[in-house]
């Protein structure tokens, strides 16, 4: 059997597409999906993907929220920005960005 070779950027394209059109039946029903994403500290990497994803969620029309705490923020700190999107009914999701700092 042979090697099958998978263009990743078409495979992305479609999905995307299809998530574009899934958001938009659903904002016919009056939802909006919402992704929250914390990201903790200063990690370029980190940065970038979570504004990639954020930037993806308003190309397909989803709501994007996003908190940004310092390095320095505590445990209690980012619990607290956890509870806030818990508490957020517009929130479907969200994502705690890793690595987090050193202590967390």
């Amino acid at each position: 059997m042979g090697a099958i070779v998978l263009d990743g950027k078409a495979c992305a394209a479609a999905v995307l597409e299809r998530l574009q059109t899934e958001v938009a039946q659903l904002a016919t029903k009056g939802v909006v999906p919402g992704l929250g994403t914390i990201l903790v500290g200063d990690d370029g990497a980190s940065a970038t993907y979570v504004a990639n994803k954020r930037r993806t969620c308003e190309e397909i029309g989803m709501r994007s929220f996003h908190v940004e705490l310092p390095a320095t923020a505590s445990i209690e700190d980012v619990l607290a920005a956890v509870e806030s999107f818990n508490q957020n009914p517009d929130i479907d999701g969200y994502l705690v960005q890793l690595p987090l700092p050193k202590g967390l």
